[in-house]
């Protein structure tokens, strides 16, 4: 998937930003992929109610972390503030 939507965001947000100074959230593998394909890490947020019977994913689709809900990720692990 092109990571061009990244790459946009990210300049409009800050022209000084770099692909490793972002962080993206995202709920399809294909958007973990874009992301990956961006070199900007990513938080996969998988939905546990589209995944077909399956329980588990043995793997993450390249995401640097796999959360099923937002309140399961830590901002500190990542130098952010809490929220």
């Amino acid at each position: 998937p092109a990571p061009d939507i990244f790459q946009i965001a990210m300049q409009r947000l800050d022209s000084r930003l770099q692909p490793e100074d972002c962080l993206v959230f995202e709920d399809a593998a294909n958007g973990v992929e874009a992301a990956n394909n961006a070199r900007m890490s990513s938080i996969w947020v998988h939905d546990m109610r589209f995944s077909a019977g399956a329980s588990e994913p043995s793997h993450r689709h390249g995401a640097t972390e796999r959360v099923t809900s937002l309140a399961e990720f830590n901002p500190a692990k990542y130098g952010l503030p809490p929220y």
